[in-house]
C-alpha cells in the first residue's frame, strides 16, 4: 500500500458510514440472520412544499394498489422533493422505507452495500455446486429482509435505465416500488405512470411567497410581474426556489427589475440546452442560475465548480476537505484555500440552493442534476484554473484507488467506501467521454492520462471483488477491457491485464468458459510482448493453471503450475509474493489429487516465506495456514490442523471482518473438522457397549465352534 493511499485514505476514514489466487472455496447458502427493518428518507424536504397534495394521494392510491409506480417528468418539477413528501407524510404506513439513487450508483450495487454495509449479511457466491447469477444474489438478499406487517416501501430515484429495474427489484407483493424517472414510456402493465405537471400559476405564486416569507409584500404588490416571473421560469420549483433565494437576498429589488434581469441573460446555445433531458420550459432556469452565480465572489465559483466533479448525490464535506488538502500538500498546486475560507463559500452555496444538506449525514451536501450541469459549465469558463481544478480532484482519486490492494482488507474497504460513489461517477463520465461521438458534449476531465483513466475501473474492480461482489466487479472490469481496447491498439500490456483480471472475476464465479478463452488470450499476447521470463507471463500460467485445477482437467494444470514457479523464481530471488503464491498454488494442486508429500514442503516453504514477507496480520498469511490445515485434515492429524484452522480464522476475522467469504469458508472448514473430534453422546457410547457385550458371547461361541469343526476334520482325515 503506497504512502498516498495511506494518506488520503487515513484522512477520509475517519468518517462514518453506515496477488494470487486465494485457494478457497465460496460461500453456500445457509439459514438467515435476523434484521432489523430500517426507514431511510436521505433528503429532508422542502419546507415549501405546496401545490402537490392531490399527486400525493393519487401515489398512495396507486401503491395500494400495485407494486410499482412510477413519478415520470422533466428535470426541476421536483420528482424527487414528491417522493421525499410522499415518504416522509405517509412513513406509518410502511414497516421499512429504502432509498436508492440509480442515476449514479448501479442499482444491484446499493442492493449489495445494503445488505453488507448496513445489515452485515455475507453474499452467498453459490447454491450448493452451482454459482449464482447477479438476479438470484439479489433475490436471496431481498429473502433475508425481516417479515414486516406492513408493506416495505423501495424508493428508487432517477431511475435512468428500467432494465436494472427488472432486475433488481423484489417479487414479494409486499415491497412496494416507487420511482422517479424522465422517461416518458413505460409499460402500463408493469408500472403505473405518474406524469408530474408543472405547477399551475396559483401554486407557482404560492410557492414563491412562501420563499419570500411573510413579511415580503413584493408579490402582493406586483402581483402580475410575479405571475411573469414564474411564467418565465416555466412554473418549474426548482427555478422559483433560486429566484426566492436571490430575491431575499437583496430586500430593495423590486419584482419588475428582478424580471428585466432574467430577460436580459440570453440563454446561449450551451450543453444544458442541447441535452435530451432538456426543453425549452427549462431554460428560464439557466437565467436565474446566471443571476445567482454572478453575486458570488470568485472563490465561491470556484468551489462551485470542484463540486461539480464529485458526485452529486453524496459529498462529504470532509472527504472534499481532505482531496484538497491532499493535492496542496503534494502538488503544492496555485489553488489554495484555507478552511475557513471553504466554510464560507460552502455556506454561501448552500445559502443559494446550489447545495442541498443530505438528511443522513449533516456534513454530507447533494447538488440537483440540473445545478450540476450549469456547474459544469461554469468549470469550462474558469480558464487556466480548470485543469487545476480538475487535478485537485483526480490526483487524490486515483492515488486511492492505485493504492488499494488486490486482495483488499476489510480496513482497506472501510477507509475508500466513502469515495466509491465518486470513482463510479467518473468511471461513468469517462466512459462517455472515451466514445468519440459524445465526447465533446460531456466536457470532463481532460488532464487524465491513460494510466490515470485505467486506475479507476481498476480500483472499482478491486473494492467489490474484495468483498466477494463478483456480479458487480465483473461489470467494471468488463468496462476496463472496452476501454483498454479502445485507448491501445493491438498488443499491449494494459490490455492483457484487464483481460487477465476479467477472466479472475469469471473464473472465481465458476463462468470456466468464458475464464479460458480470456486468460488464453492474455497469455498469448503476453508471450508475443515479452520475450523469454517475464511476471505476466508467470501470472498468466499459474491462472490458466488454476482454471485447468478447478475442471479437473490435472494433466494440463501440472506442467503449467510447474513453469509458473520456476519461471517467478528465475525472475525474483530470495522471498517475493508471487514465488510465495506460486508455491503455494502448486501444493494445493498436489493436495488435491492425494499427493500430500509433496504438497506438504510446498505449503510449509509459501507460510515461511509469508511470514518474513509480512509481519503481523496479512490475507496470504491467513490463507496459508487454513490451506497447511486442509492437507493435515486430510491426512488425519487432526490436532495440528486445528491449530492451524483457529489461527487462520483469527487472522482472517481481523483482517477481513466475520462475514467475508473467505472468513466464513476457514469458520466452516473448522467446524466441520471439530464435528469429527466431538465424542458420541452417552447414549450412543451405551449402545455401543450394550452391543459389544450381546455381540461378544455369540461371536465367542463361533469361535469354539470354528475350532471343533476344524480339529474334527483334521481328526476324520487322519
Amino acid at each position: 500500500m503506497n504512502d498516498n493511499f495511506s494518506k488520503l485514505a487515513d484522512k477520509i476514514g475517519a468518517v462514518a458510514l453506515p496477488g494470487g489466487t486465494v485457494q478457497v472455496n465460496t460461500q453456500n447458502i445457509d439459514g438467515q440472520k435476523k434484521l432489523t427493518p430500517t426507514k431511510d428518507i436521505p433528503y429532508r424536504g422542502s419546507v415549501h412544499f405546496v401545490g402537490r397534495e392531490t399527486e400525493l394521494t393519487t401515489i398512495h392510491k396507486d401503491l395500494r394498489r400495485g407494486n410499482y409506480v412510477a413519478i415520470t417528468g422533466m428535470g426541476g418539477l421536483g420528482k424527487t422533493e414528491l417522493v421525499t413528501q410522499y415518504a416522509t407524510q405517509y412513513q406509518d404506513h410502511y414497516d421499512g422505507i429504502i432509498w436508492f439513487n440509480a442515476r449514479q450508483r448501479i442499482l444491484a450495487a446499493e442492493i449489495f452495500e445494503l445488505f453488507t454495509l448496513k445489515f452485515g449479511l455475507e453474499i452467498p457466491q453459490t447454491q450448493g455446486e452451482k454459482p449464482l447469477t447477479l438476479q438470484e444474489q439479489v433475490a436471496w438478499c431481498w429473502l433475508q429482509y425481516p417479515k414486516t406487517q406492513l408493506p416495505v416501501l423501495i424508493v428508487v430515484d432517477d431511475l435512468t435505465d428500467l432494465t436494472q429495474l427488472q432486475e433488481v427489484v423484489p417479487s414479494e407483493p409486499r415491497f412496494r416500488v416507487l420511482i422517479t424517472t424522465r422517461q416518458q414510456h413505460l409499460d402500463p402493465n408493469y408500472i403505473q405512470k405518474l406524469a408530474l405537471e408543472v405547477l399551475s400559476p396559483p401554486i407557482a405564486l404560492e410557492l414563491l411567497q412562501k420563499q419570500l416569507g411573510k413579511n415580503h409584500q413584493r408579490v402582493v404588490n406586483e402581483p402580475e410581474t410575479a405571475t411573469q416571473i414564474c411564467e418565465f421560469l416555466g412554473n418549474l420549483p426548482l427555478g422559483i426556489i433560486l429566484v426566492g433565494s436571490y430575491l431575499t437576498t437583496d430586500l430593495g429589488l423590486s419584482l419588475t427589475q428582478m424580471l428585466e434581469r432574467l430577460q436580459k441573460r440570453k440563454l446561449a446555445e450551451t450543453a444544458l440546452q442541447k441535452r435530451e433531458t432538456i426543453n425549452q420550459t427549462q431554460l428560464g432556469i439557466k437565467a436565474a442560475f446566471n443571476l445567482t452565480w454572478e453575486t458570488l465572489d470568485t472563490q465561491t465559483q470556484y468551489l462551485g465548480a470542484f463540486l461539480s466533479l464529485f458526485s452529486p448525490q453524496f459529498i462529504l464535506w470532509d472527504l472534499v476537505v481532505g482531496v484538497i488538502e491532499f493535492e496542496v500538500e503534494n502538488e503544492e498546486k496555485q489553488l489554495i484555500w484555507t478552511k475557513e475560507e471553504l466554510t464560507t463559500s460552502k455556506k454561501k452555496l448552500y445559502q443559494v440552493n446550489f447545495l442541498q444538506i443530505e438528511q443522513e449525514s449533516p456534513e454530507a451536501y447533494t447538488i440537483h442534476n440540473l445545478v450540476r450541469l450549469f456547474l459544469r459549465e461554469q468549470l469550462a469558463e474558469v480558464g487556466e484554473k480548470q485543469p487545476i481544478l480538475e487535478r485537485t480532484f483526480i490526483t487524490p482519486m486515483i492515488a486511492v484507488a492505485e493504492g488499494l490492494p488486490k486482495s483488499p482488507t476489510s480496513k482497506d474497504i472501510e477507509k475508500v467506501k466513502t469515495l466509491v460513489v465518486h470513482w463510479e461517477d467518473l468511471g461513468k463520465r469517462l466512459i462517455d467521454e472515451i466514445n468519440e461521438e459524445t465526447a465533446a458534449e460531456n466536457n470532463l476531465p481532460v488532464s487524465m492520462v491513460a494510466d490515470e483513466i485505467l486506475w479507476v475501473f481498476t480500483g472499482l474492480g478491486r473494492f467489490y471483488q474484495g468483498q466477494g461482489l463478483y456480479q458487480v466487479a465483473e461489470f467494471w472490469y468488463q468496462q476496463l477491457v472496452k476501454v483498454c481496447q479502445i485507448l491501445f491498439t493491438g498488443d499491449h500490456p494494459y490490455v492483457a491485464t484487464s483481460l487477465n483480471n476479467l477472466a479472475v472475476v469469471y473464473d472465481n464465479q465458476g463462468k470456466y468458459s468464458k475464464a479460458k478463452l480470456l486468460y488464453l488470450d492474455a497469455l498469448e499476447m503476453r508471450k508475443r510482448l515479452f520475450t523469454g521470463d517475464h511476471p505476466d507471463v508467470a501470472s498468466s500460467l499459474n491462472n490458466l493453471a488454476y482454471l485447468y485445477n478447478n475442471q479437473g482437467k490435472y494433466s494440463e494444470a501440472e506442467p503449467l503450475y510447474i513453469d509458473a514457479l520456476e519461471m517467478t523464481k528465475r525472475l525474483f530471488t530470495g522471498d517475493h509474493p508471487n514465488v510465495a503464491t506460486s508455491l503455494n498454488n502448486l501444493a494445493v494442486f498436489y493436495r488435491n489429487q492425494g499427493r500430500y508429500s509433496e504438497a506438504e514442503p510446498l505449503y510449509l516453504d509459501a507460510l515461511e516465506m509469508r511470514k518474513r514477507l509480512f509481519t503481523g496480520d496479512h490475507p496470504d498469511v491467513a490463507t496459508s495456514l487454513n490451506n497447511l490445515a486442509g492437507l493435515y485434515d486430510s491426512q488425519g492429524r487432526y490436532s495440528e490442523a486445528e491449530l492451524l484452522y483457529l489461527d487462520a480464522l483469527a487472522m482472517f476475522e481481523r483482517v477481513l471482518g466475520t462475514n467475508h467469504p473467505n472468513t466464513i469458508t476457514v469458520r466452516n472448514n473448522l467446524q466441520f473438522l471439530q464435528q469429527q473430534l466431538i465424542p458420541p453422546p452417552f447414549y450412543k457410547r451405551l449402545l455401543n457397549n450394550l452391543l459389544i457385550v450381546l455381540i461378544l458371547p455369540f461371536y465367542i461361541l463361533w469361535l469354539l465352534i470354528k475350532r471343533i469343526i476344524i480339529f474334527s476334520w483334521r481328526f476324520l482325515r487322519r
